[in-house]
């Protein structure tokens, strides 16, 4: 029984973390390809501070919650491409 209300919880929250990309693409924001990663409290890496700071715009702009930056060792590696 636990088990399974775990798992729903787990899917409940990946369906709202889903939710908080609708209508949000890196491309639409005015930045350089520079590669230098800001990790986030949304267990997302940045490409860049440009990048990050769109995101926040967003957020902000729709009433979202909000993130922050943290520590990328607190992310799981990335796999390249």
């Amino acid at each position: 029984m636990i088990v399974v209300l775990t798992l729903v919880l787990f899917y409940i929250g990946t369906q709202a973390k889903q939710e908080l990309w609708k209508n949000w693409s890196e491309k639409r924001c005015p930045c350089t390809t520079e590669y230098n990663p800001i990790c986030s409290s949304d267990m997302r890496r940045y490409k860049n501070i440009c990048t990050f700071q769109c995101r926040i715009q967003h957020l902000i702009k729709n009433n979202e919650h909000m993130i922050k930056p943290v520590n990328c060792t607190l992310l799981p590696p990335t796999v390249p491409n």
